[in-house]
């Protein structure tokens, strides 16, 4: 069985927010949708999908027909080399650009390999907004930078990892 390497980069972060992960190739996107929610420390309490090229939208086969494929009918190995999108939260839109990446990790299974940014948790509003608390936060002459930080540490956004 196949493995990859993925990017996967936050659309609209500045400065960016990505992760890069490596998956092996007979993982569904049901599967891989649960490992995002994972490393991002998001639950289950939201709506996603994935947006593939000549796939349309995937996801869950229990969301009453909203999609053009059940997600859990999707190997990473079906869309090998195409560029996709997932969003979860339809209301914040916490939107990933995911790419594949040159070269055979040897994944078995789900691994992170690299992380850059702290991540938009879930329910903070978006990721323009949790970018936007962020340069808040780091600048103490912002005039919502006290604001800002509070809320991020309120949603465990610690600041040394800013």
């Amino acid at each position: 069985m196949a493995s990859y390497k993925l990017g996967m980069a936050f659309k609209g972060s500045r400065p960016r927010i990505s992760r890069k992960v490596a998956v092996d190739g007979g993982m569904t996107l049901g599967d891989l949708d649960w490992n995002i929610r994972s490393i991002f420390g998001w639950s289950d309490f939201h709506l996603h999908r994935f947006s593939i090229p000549m796939y349309g939208t995937a996801g869950p086969a229990d969301e009453h027909g909203e999609y053009d494929c059940d997600e859990d009918e999707v190997t990473i190995d079906d869309i090998a080399g195409m560029s996709f999108s997932y969003v979860y939260d339809f209301g914040d839109w916490l939107e990933l650009d995911i790419k594949f990446l040159k070269g055979d990790p040897g994944a078995v299974g789900f691994q992170v390999l690299e992380e850059k940014g702290a991540a938009p948790p879930e329910d903070f509003g978006g990721t323009r907004h949790f970018c936007y608390c962020v340069a808040a936060a780091k600048d103490p002459g912002h005039p919502d930078h006290d604001e800002c930080l509070q809320r991020l540490i309120d949603f465990g956004v610690e600041p040394e990892e800013l």
